[in-house]
């Protein structure tokens, strides 16, 4: 055979196999996306949550060149907007981006979920840690947890909390600190986050267990006063604020978290494309910066990392509503 044959032959053949190789991979992995993808966000607008999805989503429209849409399903504390997800196509176009209610801590409050957690969701990754934080009205007397503990003993459920509904990461953070302060608050429940804010700076409310990232301007404008952190390490971005740990209250960490988890069945493949470039996402040095200034800790890692964390968390969960006492839903 001559040199010239035996080169055609040669591509040929190398063709051929690379023909093959594409071949052998999943359909759905090679043409996903194929079409504009929903990430179902279970809160309202406003809320870090949705901050956190949208700045997300540009990223993810950036890198595979179709478009993520943040699409806002508020309602029954995150349990809406997972319960669609959880009956989509399993085909990677349908995601869930939500925080630890639904995925973790409704197993513990409602007697029955149109879902299960456990079986009915696919992790990709955990975008983000949350630290919370615990902030009064200006109005209020009390410059210091231990000030708001002694008013709140005086006066037996007559201070107000907001929440975003029974189960929400507000009302199950409020339910932690009175087990641990033995004091009674009244929570007062709202459509989503931003509404409970709302209702607070309007001094309707008096106290709420709310994110950093959207608590953080009104603190520095004194619409609000923090009283303390609820995670176990200070944030830079709210200084001189202790750690409920500092003020007294040993070992208490209330921290959350916001991950990316898609329908079951979802193919391996699709969920390996999305996990990684959730990752090359969070270490761009922009998105970085944004969620650092909002008082997030970027997280990434593996999807069998997400999975375990959300065990943990159920079993967190578990423990904090019985020994609350609360009714389930």
């Amino acid at each position: 055979m001559g040199d010239a044959r035996k080169m055609a032959f040669s591509f040929s053949a190398a063709a051929v196999g690379a023909c093959l190789t594409l071949a052998s991979l999943p359909a759905t992995a090679q043409a996903y996306p194929s079409k504009p993808v929903r990430v179902l966000v279970g809160f309202t607008a406003g809320g870090s949550i949705d901050i956190v999805a949208r700045l997300l989503a540009q990223k993810l429209s950036e890198s595979f060149g179709q478009t993520f849409l943040v699409e806002n399903r508020a309602g029954a504390a995150g349990n809406i907007a997972a319960e669609h997800v959880a009956r989509a196509a399993p085909d990677g176009h349908t995601l869930l981006f939500s925080n630890t209610t639904p995925l973790a801590s409704g197993l513990s409050i409602y007697k029955k979920l149109p879902f299960d957690p456990r079986q009915d969701f696919a992790p990709i990754v955990q975008v983000v840690d949350q630290p919370m934080v615990m902030t009064v009205h200006p109005s209020l007397p009390v410059k210091s947890v231990k000030d708001l503990v002694a008013l709140a003993r005086a006066h037996p459920g007559k201070l107000n909390y907001g929440t975003t509904g029974v189960g929400g990461g507000h009302h199950l953070r409020g339910e932690q600190f009175m087990m641990y302060a033995g004091v009674k608050l009244t929570p007062v429940a709202y459509r989503g986050g931003a509404q409970a804010q709302n209702a607070q700076l309007a001094g309707e409310i008096e106290v709420m267990f709310d994110t950093v990232p959207t608590t953080i301007e009104h603190v520095q404008s004194r619409r609000l006063r923090a009283l303390a952190i609820m995670s176990g390490k200070p944030v830079a971005q709210l200084p001189g604020v202790p750690t409920l740990d500092a003020s007294g209250y040993k070992g208490f960490d209330a921290s959350g978290w916001m991950a990316l988890v898609a329908p079951a069945k979802t193919p391996p493949e699709i969920l390996a494309r999305l996990n990684k470039a959730v990752n090359a996402a969070l270490a761009t040095p922009d998105l970085r910066s944004r969620l650092e200034a909002l008082g997030l800790t970027v997280a990434g890692g593996s999807t069998e990392a997400l999975l375990a964390l959300i065990r943990r968390e159920i079993d967190l969960y578990a423990r904090i509503v019985k020994a609350s006492g609360l009714e389930l839903q």
